[in-house]
């Protein structure tokens, strides 16, 4: 057994487990979970769930371990990358629609080079067919320091620079622009669309026929890091285009491959709010058949046989061995008295990135203290003010982080400035909500958040901090069953992406959140 500073941290981001020696620690702690077996199968093409669930982890995993001999890779979008695909669709002046037609043609860049990466061999039986497509692609890759991304960007930018054309483009889309600066903007558009048109037929053609022996699955991550100055109903236009993009390669086009054991297709990562806002075909048969919905949620009878136990518990026995687990560091007693799981639970929001954020606070806690070189937690830890404060602060800064995708840092600011108003109380009616919200709403330098969605009513509001788990509303059981606690995690399904806050009820303020909101305690009025 460990000692808790000799402990790997465990990090918040799944991305940071790309260090050599932090990867292995993560292959060797990763829980294969039922997400993991629906994410393999060949007709997943969406991750749904809040930030922390899992989504890039699970992705990360598949890339590294190749589970059933799928051969993934997982690309991230950056505010930045963002900005510049934006600028263009803008610079070249197409319609909104045309955001699908630019998506196509680089996801099966993407694709074409994943292929190339993974299954080369099979490339080499097409006598020469696919060959052109690997010389044109080979021309964007002059800087191996740049993610791949970037080359796409790069590539299809030069599309719309219709003066002068790229000498590193493929002759048929050189053919397919004008070399005429006289020509109108118009027909420049047309052009630009006929060479994108050109780059998605001659990827297409290269893909047809290739032979795979296992399937190839391409993550796309980052779909929320809306960048700033960007005009939001124009970067939702940019993730819809890329939904009709993938959805159109998945099912018409990857789906359709004949005389191949293999299957390629594009996996989005989303959020619930992110999925519903693309206003999806049949979206919730999307959800049934064709997502993985991560939901860590788990009972007090039940939480050992969880997956978010399991996962937590498996921390600590990757590091030190079957019967070093959860209940070995934190001093777990028998029913009845205190469980620092289900306390943990009660405090947070039931996602892997709360149980590693306590971890990494408590692991940071007792190096600074007295028991230094001890092997297990301290029994008040998790009830501590050290504690709960951290861990308090952490729970915040992750409804900001969702908060960033609507509005900007300084108005979420404002926005947690409405607690102020329920005058310490975390226990409330709608009236008492509805009162504090008219208060916040009618100071003039809280007036401009009605233009948003989430501020523009009472019950908008509402909707949000239930949709970010600050807020849950209770209802009573009949005959006497009791509370019923109603949060936005636990009620998620592929039925109800998005559930749905009941007015006129009884509510209560998440309590792991409550401390850094200031509630909890009633103050005297000035």
């Amino acid at each position: 057994m460990k000692k808790i500073n000799e402990l790997i941290e465990p990090s918040l981001d799944a991305i940071d487990y790309r260090a050599k020696e932090k990867k292995k620690f993560f292959l060797a702690a990763y829980v294969e979970t039922s997400f993991l077996k629906k994410a393999c199968n060949s007709n997943c093409y969406y991750l749904v769930g809040e930030k922390g669930t899992g989504k890039t982890a699970l992705a990360f995993h598949m890339q590294n371990a190749s589970p059933n001999h799928i051969s993934s890779k997982l690309i991230s979008i950056s505010e930045t990358q963002y900005t510049r695909f934006i600028n263009l669709k803008q610079k070249g002046q197409l319609e909104y629609t045309d955001y699908s037609i630019v998506w196509r043609a680089t996801l099966l860049y993407l694709i074409a080079k994943l292929i190339i990466e993974r299954k080369k061999k099979w490339i080499h039986k097409l006598n020469g067919k696919f060959s052109s497509i690997e010389a044109a692609i080979s021309k964007y890759d002059r800087d191996s320091q740049l993610p791949e991304l970037e080359y796409v960007i790069e590539f299809v930018t030069t599309l719309t620079q219709a003066s002068e054309i790229s000498g590193n483009l493929p002759e048929v889309v050189k053919a397919g622009m004008s070399e005429n600066s006289s020509q109108t903007t118009k027909s420049s558009t047309k052009e630009i669309k006929a060479a994108l048109q050109e780059c998605e037929k001659i990827l297409k053609s290269g893909l047809n026929g290739i032979k795979l022996d296992g399937d190839i699955a391409l993550f796309i991550d980052g779909l929320d890091a809306k960048p700033n100055g960007v005009d939001f109903t124009e970067y939702q236009k940019c993730l819809i285009g890329l939904a009709e993009a993938a959805w159109h390669l998945n099912s018409e086009y990857f789906a359709s491959a004949k005389d191949t054991n293999g299957r390629m297709r594009c996996v989005l990562l989303l959020r619930p709010d992110v999925f519903d806002s693309l206003n999806l075909h049949n979206s919730n048969c999307k959800l049934e058949d064709n997502a993985v919905i991560f939901h860590w949620h788990t009972t007090d009878d039940l939480y050992k046989n969880s997956d978010l136990y399991k996962v937590s518990d498996k921390y600590f026995t990757s590091q030190c061995g079957s019967t070093f687990g959860w209940g070995a560091y934190f001093q777990d007693r028998q029913s009845g008295q205190f469980n620092s799981f289900k306390k943990l639970l009660r405090t947070s929001f039931h996602r892997p990135r709360d149980v590693f954020s306590a971890i990494k606070i408590l692991i940071s806690i007792t190096k600074n203290s007295e028991h230094f070189n001890s092997t297990v937690f301290q029994v008040g830890d998790l009830t501590s003010a050290k504690f709960t404060d951290k861990f308090s602060e952490y729970l915040l800064g992750e409804v900001k982080n969702y908060a960033n995708y609507y509005i900007t840092n300084r108005e979420f600011d404002i926005c947690v400035a409405f607690f102020q108003h329920l005058n310490g109380a975390t226990n409330f009616d709608y009236k008492d909500f509805e009162l504090a919200y008219k208060a916040f709403i009618s100071s003039p330098s809280n007036e401009s958040l009605k233009t948003h969605q989430i501020a523009s009513s009472p019950e908008s509001f509402l909707q949000f901090w239930y949709d970010v788990n600050v807020i849950g509303y209770i209802e009573q059981l009949q005959n006497g069953g009791g509370d019923y606690y109603h949060w936005s995690h636990r009620e998620r399904s592929a039925a109800k992406v998005m559930p749905k806050v009941k007015e006129n009820c009884n509510y209560l303020i998440q309590p792991g959140v409550a401390k850094a909101l200031n509630l909890g305690k009633k103050f005297t009025p000035n």
